[in-house]
């Protein structure tokens, strides 16, 4: 009886451990499947070098976006809004995006990079300086 429930035991033991070590992650296949598709068929999805099976053009990768959410203490921890960091608990706060440097003296609406001219009047864009609060 001794015996039964020892062999027992070590077979609930032995087989809760290698239930737990399994991966959760998505295997390499499937997550490189996911991220190619057809530009003329979006849900035909493939891995890289597989053409579309409807039109035959080649597949390409699919552009995820970036994210817009992370964690003020620990800005590698990125996700949606509603989310909280996994490292602290914090919520996610929106990422603040950069406001663009050049504008028109003239329409100060119209933003460019370093170089471009306005569309409106043909001027150089100049740098805007950062309004600082006081």
């Amino acid at each position: 009886m001794k015996n039964s429930v020892i062999a027992l035991s070590m077979f609930l033991a032995v087989s809760t451990l290698s239930a737990a070590q399994t991966s959760t992650k998505p295997s390499k296949e499937a997550v490189q499947k996911t991220t190619y598709s057809c530009p003329m068929h979006p849900k035909e999805i493939g891995k890289q070098g597989d053409d579309c099976s409807k039109c035959g053009m080649a597949l390409t990768k699919i552009e995820t976006p970036k994210p817009t959410y992370a964690c003020p203490m620990h800005p590698t921890v990125t996700g949606k809004k509603g989310d909280d960091c996994s490292k602290c608990g914090m919520a996610l706060t929106k990422i603040e995006t950069p406001k663009p440097t050049y504008a028109c003296p003239m329409h100060p609406k119209v933003t460019g990079k370093k170089g471009d001219d306005c569309s409106k009047c043909g001027m150089a864009l100049t740098k805007v300086e950062e309004e600082k609060n006081k």
